[in-house]
């Protein structure tokens, strides 16, 4: 069965993280390695890691001073040893089939990524946010063909063909450790954009589900 590293950024998200990490320990694919990375946080965020950390061996703890988001994405993918890879933030959460579905999706159809949509909460209301090509596999060639032409932005208007966020996606960790860690952590706008477009133009083959299991966030400060 193969190993899935999860990896969670946190900073100063205690309101959330309960319902973040809760989500990932309920998964029906019980193969992870959870890594919490708390990047300095001020908040009650360290002894809500710490207690994971207690009762779940699959959790390991990860302490730094706050050094932004990629340098603790870089911080967590050093530390991983699974086969794939998944980013959460600390304030979303995750259905509890999630990354058994995903999982089933890579080995079925053999691919170095996969792509799902995802639900956007925003005050208590939420809204399944598309990615905007087609649903299905795409090997090398229909990655050229169909993919990148408009991978960032789709026909007559700056809308991405694909969403840029790192997470809701699940890549092999071979393809993605390097390109994390050669993003700089100065970069604080499009970090996302910065990995997984890249991968997606690396990888050999991909798949772009229909299926949105991962709950994003949108919070009135962020």
């Amino acid at each position: 069965m193969k190993l899935v590293s999860v990896i969670i950024p946190i900073y100063n998200l205690d309101a959330y993280l309960h319902q973040c990490v809760e989500s990932v320990r309920r998964q029906t694919y019980i193969h992870l390695e959870i890594i919490l990375v708390d990047d300095g946080s001020t908040d009650k965020a360290p002894e809500l890691c710490e207690y994971f950390r207690k009762i779940d061996a699959r959790v390991t703890v990860i302490r730094q001073r706050n050094s932004g988001l990629v340098a603790a994405r870089k911080a967590g993918i050093n530390e991983s040893s699974g086969d794939y890879i998944f980013y959460l933030d600390g304030d979303d959460w995750i259905d509890d089939s999630c990354i058994e579905e995903y999982v089933s999706s890579m080995i079925e159809f053999d691919v170095d990524i996969v792509i799902g949509d995802y639900k956007r909460d925003f005050l208590g209301k939420s809204q399944v946010i598309r990615n905007h090509i087609a649903p299905g596999y795409y090997d090398r060639e229909g990655i050229e063909r169909e993919v990148l032409p408009v991978m960032i932005s789709n026909e007559n208007f700056f809308e991405h063909g694909v969403r840029t966020y790192s997470w809701g996606k699940l890549f092999k960790r071979s393809i993605l450790f390097e390109l994390q860690l050669s993003v700089p952590n100065s970069v604080a706008i499009a970090e996302d954009a910065a990995v997984v477009y890249p991968a997606i133009n690396s990888a050999a083959s991909i798949y772009v589900s229909k299926t949105a299991l991962c709950n994003y966030r949108q919070r009135a400060n962020s």
